[in-house]
């Protein structure tokens, strides 16, 4: 095929070759024979027509250019030069991209293109611009310029004339002959050649070829397409055979990355299994152990709400807070696996840090007491009371290192082991507070390699430590994670038998202002301090500074006379080491403080008689609380008044509709449930409040409509409207009555705890939430909130059970505005043993209950005694209306799972719900808890209803049982 285009062309080469000899021969005879004697003659009145030579020569020029090449191009320029003598040509090649080039010139002084036909006369030198065109396409400029020159021969010009004629003859044929051989023949193998390619392209197929017989060089062409069409096919295949194993191996990859994403995964869920696992186990122990304390907790709210003296008030409140502090110690368990799960957050707010290390003091007071420790407390008084920070952790680290301290800490006749408490401003700005706490003592100590790993979990400084003492060994380690988290420090240092000493730093802020606590209010007042103790001495000076009383402080009782006979002198005497010294030192002044004006302040254990005298105030010392400690000495300088003791109160005497009307304290009790009502009406009865009761939310709008009252406490599921719909409506009504005081406070009560619930109720125009069962303490500091929004915080409750304040007794009793609105002490105290000996065998009396402690039994009598106050009757009362309305709620409960009407099952169980809880029935309540929330989320099939019925029925089958042998032992 290559041969075959070679030949093809080489075939018109030799004709070509003698076409243009034979054409430049005539071209040289013409211009031989020009003739020169007429010459300028000639110039004169005939020129050669540049234009026309230009034009002639133009299409044959282009097509041997493009197509035979630039030799063959300047061959026939030649053979025209010499048929022209006179005529100076210049040849240029032009793509139409870029410049032109220069191809052929018989002058070497060129003329540039234009790129355009034009004739310039320059003078009589004519210059002839013509492009060259091929297809339509510019290839060249041909330029023709005439410069008339003097003959050299007398040639007859007609012969010349006739030459050149058959030279352009010559040449046009040849140029004609030429377009229909070469070019048609090559224009068909150019189309022939796209066209293979079109389809090429169109199949996209690189296994299709184009035809390779094809003539003028084409071949070659087609070869090196066809090659190239090949390499693309074998880079295709390579390039899929490529994707095959790509894709394989990306199948193999993803198989393995899936495989082993499941495997984590599911060892991840398996973690995640467990560590649910523990928590929930961890969370049902807590739950469990504080049933109880629940118990403990409610006993003792209701206990102080009868008739007891300052000392017994005292020591109740202990009590409390001790089983506060128990219930912080089982939650120890549950910070330490939120702590594991970094989900555990610190809740930062304005506190007092002196009010918060007093209270760990006094919880663990008695603790110390009973191990005859000397329990120390120094909080310096130079710490701002609004500093900001997690007041619930704070307790918690210092409860943790206080009570390991008393743990491993002894007294023995050699010695007497003590536990100091302190805190120190350790740096400050005016934004800024770091304060250092510091727990010593004396104890048992520890080695280097105890202090190593004393603040790993579950570590404990012996191992038998663990049998002697008990313990988790989770404290110091939730102390360390806890300190952390509130950015702080935490180090230790020990000896063997030397004790240990626990050092916390803690960053605090200050919200606004500074603030201090009692700074410089004495204003020179003169205090007289007589205490053999170093330690105790130092403190009570530094207190006194710090309030701006003029100290004297006093070594000896001897001392006593020189200030014995002045005027307002308050005297502060040191009996924490016994009485018998300040007895006698008591003695001595009795007749100076009477007519000197003077107050004496008797550091005590409150443990031993003492003196009767309204101008002695005996102050719990053991520890020595800062809080304490300074509103004692503004009481004996007559800047304070003691609190006095609030009156006992029966649930027989309470205020009628009229005079709670009257006093603004008739409360509107929405609730369907006679159970819940008898509840919360003896609550708010024992809280000095009058009660009218609507047995829906329909009832308690048109009750509402009647009469506006100032505060309601409704239920939130009830029948025919509930108390979403009553609230939105009576805050419709009362928005546009005439009345500013139409809007009433409205709290609402329900068994639905779940998060959100609360956020859903102040949305809905409630003020306030509280949940089911209702605690006293909590429902009284919710109406509280009530009394101070309304602005009659400040005006005396009015209590049926006591018409006038009591009086004080000649001897003033005095516990100073504690932390917890500890109310005033006596001087006569009773152990804590006899407080529980007295108590006790009254609530015996009242029925013989059943075992309470038992985490198995179906009822929680300590939950129902938080609403009856161990009323025997009350609860036998409870418990037939438990027996009346449990049993109609069971009816419906089985009809409705017999006709699948779980709308129907969802109402019976929330009653069921609520009302068991009120007695403490937690199994039946849960229970029918879960069968409510698996018909709200849930259609359910009939064996899944008769499943849930029948586990409902069972804990219900047990607490009825449980109450019908309580009820029956009553009756024998």
């Amino acid at each position: 095929m290559e041969n075959s285009s070679n030949t093809n062309i080489r075939g018109f080469v030799p004709l070509f070759i003698v076409v243009t000899i034979i054409i430049a021969a005539i071209s040289a005879a013409a211009a031989f024979t020009w003739p020169d004697a007429d010459q300028k003659q000639a110039d004169s009145t005939q020129r050669p027509d540049l234009v026309l030579l230009a034009k002639d020569i133009s299409t044959p020029l282009s097509n041997t250019m493009m197509k035979l090449g630039y030799n063959y191009a300047k061959q026939i320029l030649s053979a025209f030069e010499a048929s022209n003598p006179g005529i100076e040509l210049y040849l240029y090649s032009d793509s139409g991209i870029g410049q032109a080039s220069l191809v052929y010139q018989t002058n070497e002084q060129s003329i540039a293109p234009i790129k355009r036909q034009a004739k310039v006369d320059q003078g009589g030198e004519f210059v002839v611009h013509q492009p060259l065109v091929l297809d339509d396409l510019p290839v060249g400029e041909l330029i023709l310029r005439y410069a008339p020159q003097q003959p050299e021969s007398n040639t007859s010009p007609v012969t010349s004339i006739g030459l050149a004629v058959c030279a352009l003859l010559l040449t046009i044929a040849f140029g004609i002959f030429l377009k229909r051989q070469i070019i048609g023949r090559l224009s068909k193998d150019l189309t022939e050649l796209n066209e293979e390619l079109q389809h090429l392209l169109d199949q996209k197929s690189y296994d299709i070829h184009v035809t390779e017989k094809l003539s003028f060089g084409l071949s070659r062409t087609a070869v090196g397409i066809n090659q190239l069409i090949n390499q693309i096919r074998d880079i295709i295949q390579g390039n899929q055979a490529a994707q095959r194993e790509l894709k394989q191996l990306q199948t193999s990859l993803e198989s393995e990355v899936q495989a082993r994403t499941l495997a984590l995964e599911k060892a991840t869920l398996n973690a995640e299994r467990a560590s649910e696992a523990k928590t929930t186990f961890l969370a049902t122990m807590s739950h469990e152990i504080r049933t109880p304390m629940n118990g403990v907790i409610g006993t003792i709210d209701l206990l102080r709400q009868t008739e007891l003296d300052g000392a017994q008030h005292r020591l109740t409140t202990i009590i409390r807070d001790s089983a506060f502090s128990l219930l912080g110690i089982l939650d120890d368990i549950l910070d330490f696996s939120k702590i594991e799960a970094g989900k555990l957050q610190m809740d930062n707010s304005v506190f007092s840090v002196a009010e918060t290390i007093e209270e760990v003091a006094r919880v663990l007071s008695s603790v110390a007491r009973k191990r005859k420790l000397d329990l120390q407390l120094a909080v310096a008084p130079d710490i701002p009371n609004n500093l900001v920070g997690d007041a619930v952790r704070v307790r918690q680290v210092l409860y943790n290192l206080c009570s390991n301290a008393i743990k491993f800490t002894t007294t023995d006749d050699a010695r007497r082991g003590f536990v100091k408490i302190s805190v120190e401003v350790a740096q400050n700005t005016s934004e800024h507070y770091t304060l250092r706490f510091t727990v010593t003592d004396n104890g048992k100590g520890m080695t280097q390699a105890q202090l190593r790993e004393i603040f790993n979990p579950f570590i404990q400084a012996e191992g038998s430590i663990t049998r002697e003492y008990g313990g988790t060994g989770l404290g110091l380690s939730i102390c360390k994670s806890l300190v952390e988290l509130m950015l702080g420090s935490i180090h230790v240092s020990s000896d063997i038998g030397m004790g240990s000493e626990f050092v916390v730093e803690l960053p605090f802020s200050v919200k606004g202002q500074i603030a201090y606590a009692n700074k410089a209010v004495l204003n020179s007042q003169r205090v007289a301090v007589l205490t053999h103790a170093q330690a105790r001495r130092n403190i009570v000076a530094r207190y006194l500074s710090f309030m701006g009383a003029d100290t004297v402080v006093l070594r000896e009782a001897d001392e006593l006379s020189e200030y014995q006979y002045d005027s307002d002198v308050i005297w502060v005497l040191d009996g924490l080491d016994g009485m018998d010294k300040v007895n006698g030192q008591l003695r001595d002044l009795l007749y100076s403080i009477e007519h000197n004006n003077q107050q004496v302040i008797v550091l005590s254990t409150m443990d031993e008689p003492a003196l009767n005298h309204d101008r002695i105030f005996y102050l719990n010392a053991a520890p020595l609380c800062k809080s304490s400690f300074m509103t004692a000495i503004l009481v004996a300088a007559g800047l304070h008044k003691p609190k006095k003791l609030k009156p006992s109160r029966s649930l027989n005497k309470y205020l009628n509709v009229e005079d709670a009307r009257a006093a603004n304290k008739l409360v509107l009790l929405v609730e369907d449930n006679v159970l819940n009502q008898q509840v919360l009406t003896d609550q708010l009865h024992l809280l000095g409040y009058g009660v009218e009761v609507a047995e829906n939310g329909e009832d308690g709008l048109a009750r509402w409509q009647q009469a506006h009252y100032p505060i309601i406490l409704t239920d939130l599921h009830m029948p025919k409207m509930s108390g979403y719909d009553m609230v939105a409506k009576i805050r419709e009504e009362a928005e546009q009555a005439e009345d500013i005081n139409a809007q009433p406070y409205i709290i609402a009560i329900t068994a639905n705890a779940l998060k959100g619930e609360r956020d859903r109720c102040l949305a809905a125009g409630m003020n306030d939430y509280i949940t089911k069962p209702v605690e006293l303490n909590v429902l009284e500091a919710t109406l509280d909130t009530w009394q101070q929004s309304i602005g009659n915080s400040g005006q005396q409750q009015t209590d049926s059970a006591s018409p006038s304040e009591p009086e004080m007794p000649s001897q003033t009793r005095l516990e100073p505005t504690l932390p917890y609105s500890e109310p005033v002490e006596s001087q006569q105290t009773v152990e804590p043993e006899k407080v529980e000996s007295e108590v006790q065998p009254d609530v015996i009396a009242q029925a013989p209950e059943p075992q309470q402690t038992e985490s198995d039994e179906p009822i929680d009598l300590a939950q129902l005694d938080k609403y009856v106050n161990h009323d025997a009757n009350k609860r036998l009362r409870f418990f037939r209306m438990y027996l009346e309305q449990s049993s109609e709620l069971a009816r419906d409960i089985n009809g409705a799972v017999i006709s699948m009407s779980q709308e129907e099952i969802i109402e019976a169980c929330h009653q069921l719900k609520s009302i068991s809880k009120t007695i403490g029935a937690h199994g039946v309540a849960d229970m029918a808890a879960e069968f409510e929330q698996r018909c709200k989320g849930e259609e359910l099939t009939s064996d899944d209803l008769i499943q849930l019925r029948d586990a409902l029925e069972a804990h219900y089958q047990r607490a009825t049982e449980f109450i019908q042998r309580y009820l029956q032992s009553q009756a024998d």
